[in-house]
């Protein structure tokens, strides 16, 4: 080491040290450490050292771009220097953010990428790309949201570049990462499913089928890689392939609920309602949280079956906890609505009330949507509105959690097998014989802590399950009780 590289090593360790204290002199000292690399012969190394300093300095970022990528020309694309850029592309894409030019912001993350990606720059790609891009990515997410999204060509252009990228990856970058975390080229996957399914280009869906087929073997069989697979063959069309990859899931994820919400999506598009609310209520059977119970709530009034929708919002209310108080605001809006068009006017009132004291709980104002139903229908149950004020809201809650579980228990006694218990194996699986049939099925293991015994008459909610040691499909206990208990 020259002795003006041991002098630019101090020179950065007194400036790392100032960056907290003394930021402005931090700059300065790390534009004086960067300038004197310039004294040295010029070579890949220096050059990528000054971009790197100077970045952290004061020098302007696009100065810094234009001489960074000068040199990377007239350097044959080194990675010393092409490493230290992708970290000026970022900081100007963020400035681009604060601005909201969400197509700027793009030219500046497709030129991370790109420097990131070639064969020279496979090293940079694990170090930079990946947390930048997603945190990029992330934000003009969040501009799509306010209306300040990229245009059109610039959306299909990102598609079509971050597929590329993952192409790229899956040939050079490693399967499982180090720690269990999710390698590169599975972390960039959740960008592209994210920002591809919104696409409408052609080219961009085309690009995605090549991705597709690329990514089938790539990465691990966990629920959401799979769902997103599902989704995508949706997206482009192949209702067939998607079927045929669900039911294949199904074999090594047969209690996901984000399986079968998407196999549920993959019913209806070929026209089997009946099939999409049976995996639904398979896959949030197995759930303690609202959020399944209320999709299958939602098909359900989708399908104009209100009574069994209530019912069903009911049961995914008598799920939540505290922790989802300021969440749940939709569901009692719906149920309030449909109230409302049954004619039960108190029990519209009440579910108003929650929805709204929900939305307080969050933090939030009144939701537009809220107000307009209530300029509009509000009148007819304002009386009870005002009755039923003026119980404490939180005996209100408790009032209401206690009504949504007897729902639930009604509820799923109507959507019961009744049968006799036969008999049980080694496994404590057990045979069912439905009540006017003489043959059974055998059942997974009964529901924990409940006593029944061969004889018993009960009531079961079968869902559909696998059979790990045969390899292949059977049948368990989602829900029991003991008829006459």
């Amino acid at each position: 080491m020259t002795q003006n590289e041991t002098t630019i090593k101090s020179i950065e360790r007194e400036a790392k040290q100032l960056q907290v204290q003394e930021p402005e002199r931090s700059r300065a000292l790390f534009m004086s450490a960067a300038e004197a690399w310039l004294e040295e012969p010029h070579n890949a190394f220096v050059l990528g050292q000054y971009v790197r300093l100077a970045r952290k300095g004061t020098a302007d970022p696009q100065q810094l771009l234009a001489m960074g990528h000068e040199w990377l020309s007239t350097y044959q694309g080194a990675v010393e220097i092409a490493r230290s850029l992708v970290w000026v592309h970022y900081d100007v894409a963020q400035q681009f953010l604060k601005r909201k030019h969400p197509d700027a912001v793009w030219h500046h993350l497709q030129q991370m990428i790109r420097l990131s990606v070639s064969d020279n720059h496979q090293q940079a790609y694990g170090v930079v790309l990946v947390g930048a891009m997603n945190s990029l990515l992330s934000k003009l997410s969040r501009l799509r949201e306010q209306h300040s999204g990229l245009s059109k060509a610039a959306h299909d252009e990102m598609c079509e570049t971050l597929i590329a990228a993952v192409v790229f990856l899956l040939r050079y970058s490693p399967r499982v990462a180090e720690q269990g975390n999710a390698s590169p080229a599975e972390r960039l996957h959740y960008a592209v499913r994210r920002l591809g399914s919104e696409s409408e280009s052609e080219v961009s869906l085309k690009m995605m089928q090549v991705y597709m087929d690329a990514a089938a073997t790539a990465f691990p069989r966990n629920e959401w890689f799979v769902s997103s697979q599902i989704r995508a063959w949706l997206r482009l069309g192949n209702v067939e392939r998607a079927h045929k990859f669900g039911e294949e899931a199904f074999a090594y994820l047969p209690s996901s609920f984000a399986l079968a919400e998407v196999r549920a999506d993959v019913a209806r598009a070929r026209g089997d309602d009946a099939g999409a609310l049976a995996l639904l209520m398979a896959g949030a059977m197995g759930e303690k949280k609202p959020w399944p119970w209320a999709k299958l709530a939602g098909l359900y009034e989708e399908l104009g079956d209100l009574p069994r929708a209530m019912q069903v919002y009911a049961t995914a209310l008598s799920h939540h906890d505290v922790r989802d108080a300021g969440k749940v605001w939709r569901l009692h809006f719906a149920l309030c609505r449909l109230h409302l068009a049954a004619g039960q006017l108190e029990d519209a009132a009440r579910e108003m009330l929650l929805s709204l004291d929900a939305r307080k709980q969050g933090g939030w104002p009144m939701d537009r949507e809220q107000q307009a139903f209530l300029e509009e229908s509000g009148e007819i149950f304002r009386d009870d509105m005002d009755r039923l004020a003026q119980t404490n809201a939180s005996q209100l809650r408790r009032n209401a959690v206690g009504n949504y579980r007897s729902v639930r228990g009604s509820w799923m006694r109507a959507e019961a097998e009744r049968g006799v218990v036969t008999r049980f194996d080694a496994e404590r699986k057990f045979g069912f014989v439905k009540a006017g049939e003489k043959s059974g099925i055998l059942l997974a293991p009964v529901v924990r802590d409940l006593s029944v015994r061969e004889g018993d008459e009960v009531a079961v909610i079968m869902v559909p399950s696998w059979d790990g040691k045969k390899q292949r499909p059977g049948w368990r206990v989602a829900w029991l009780a003991v008829l006459g208990a």
